[in-house]
């Protein structure tokens, strides 16, 4: 500063004046607190309207799952009443099932076809000789299972049986728990019930066995046999789906 022809020199700093270095900055930085403050609210609130959106999303899902093919039957209750549980077990279709009471009598359940062999003495150990085991299925086609040495044992032979998934039947080596020398025995049945299912049980042609393996017993299958309201009804397999609508009837034992 110029003055009567001399110079004063005058500076401005934080040296005596006891304000810090960095005042101005402090300054800045307080008046950036309430848009700091803004941008953090903003933040909490797109979280909030994403979590929204979300649960938006679920809800509607739920609402289309529940309505998506439904009538005014989705949303009623029906309860099934009935005489004696140990015979029947039901289950409803309350889109399809309409309130009714009916008489329903389990005559006769369906069976499979099947047979029993004569006992032998060893599952494992009896040899049963080498050969073949001829049948015919239901549709008239023959089959034949050839049976080999390292088979030529009841469970060797049911194994070759049940390897072959296409020819209907199942086997099983079962003791019988009567005769104490020859107890073990081969069943072989068909995996459906019912008239249609009904096979040529097969025959058994083995030679050099130590045992003669032959058919000792056959039960032949049949359909389940039911009366509604008095009316006689057969069906192939042991649970009725479309005699009463709405309603399926496993059959569980006949009387």
């Amino acid at each position: 500063m110029h003055h009567g022809g001399r110079f004063l020199g005058i500076s401005f700093g934080s040296i005596g004046t006891g304000l810090p270095k960095d005042i101005v900055q402090q300054i800045i930085n307080a008046e950036r607190v309430p848009i700091q403050k803004m941008e953090q609210r903003k933040a909490e609130y797109n979280s909030k309207k994403e979590l929204l959106g979300e649960l938006s999303g679920y809800v509607g899902e739920l609402k289309g799952g529940a309505l998506a093919n439904r009538t005014p039957r989705s949303f009623r209750e029906l309860a099934v009443l009935s005489g004696d549980n140990d015979l029947i077990d039901i289950f409803v279709d309350k889109n399809k099932a309409n309130p009714g009471s009916w008489q329903f009598e389990v005559v006769k359940l369906a069976q499979k076809s099947s047979i029993f062999t004569n006992g032998v003495e060893d599952p494992n150990e009896t040899y049963l000789g080498v050969g073949y085991i001829g049948y015919e299925l239901p549709n008239g086609e023959e089959k034949e299972i050839y049976i080999n040495p390292e088979s030529s044992s009841l469970n060797g032979i049911a194994k070759l049986i049940n390897a072959d998934s296409r020819n209907g039947m199942h086997a099983s080596v079962v003791n019988d728990g009567i005769d104490e020398d020859t107890p073990w025995r081969l069943i072989i049945s068909l995996k459906e019930t019912g008239d249609a299912n009904k096979a040529t049980f097969p025959y058994f042609y083995l030679v050099d066995g130590e045992e003669d393996l032959y058919v000792d017993q056959q039960r032949e299958g049949h359909d389940a046999k039911i009366k509604l309201d008095g009316f006689e009804i057969e069906i192939p397999e042991n649970t009725a789906k479309n005699v009463i609508p709405g309603l399926q009837i496993d059959l569980l034992q006949a009387q």
